[in-house]
């Protein structure tokens, strides 16, 4: 049976290939950020260049609802796992800080999640624990890094 390459696969392939033929690559202006389910902050910052180019190329595109809270404009991208870079979710500011916030919080996380997820979110697959770098590179071998991440 003929299984298709995931979408955010082949978006990667083809930023991958426009670095290749010399698109350049923005400029990280900001402190190395920390490491984020294992992968380093340059790895972080290579992933957030390759959204911002495939954003540039038209493959991705920013807009409509947040897909966590569903009512605020969506401005921002969101990747749990840099190792796919851009396998994203498009979120809001709002909604992208306390994604990152679940770590620190997780019964936060979850009390947030109560009043605004709905059945099949991808948020609600979210841990609430820092993924390793064995599990961080089994979500990224999978088809589906959210449906992986709800296995773990």
């Amino acid at each position: 049976m003929f299984d298709p390459v995931p979408p955010d696969i082949v978006i990667q392939r083809q930023v991958e290939e426009a670095i290749a033929l010399g698109h350049p690559l923005p400029r990280w202006g900001w402190k190395t950020p920390v490491a984020y389910n294992s992968s380093t902050g340059a790895e972080r910052i290579a992933g957030w260049q390759k959204v911002l180019i495939a954003e540039r190329l038209g493959l991705l595109s920013r807009g409509g609802r947040c897909s966590v809270c569903h009512s605020a404009s969506a401005e921002q991208f969101h990747s749990e796992v840099y190792l796919r870079s851009v396998a994203v979710r498009s979120v809001c500011r709002s909604c992208h800080y306390r994604v990152h916030r679940r770590f620190v919080d997780p019964n936060g996380w979850h009390v947030f999640l109560g009043g605004r997820a709905r059945l099949g979110d991808w948020a609600l697959c979210l841990r609430t624990f820092e993924l390793d770098r064995q599990q961080a590179e089994q979500v990224a071998s999978a088809r589906d890094v959210f449906a992986a991440l709800a296995e773990l």
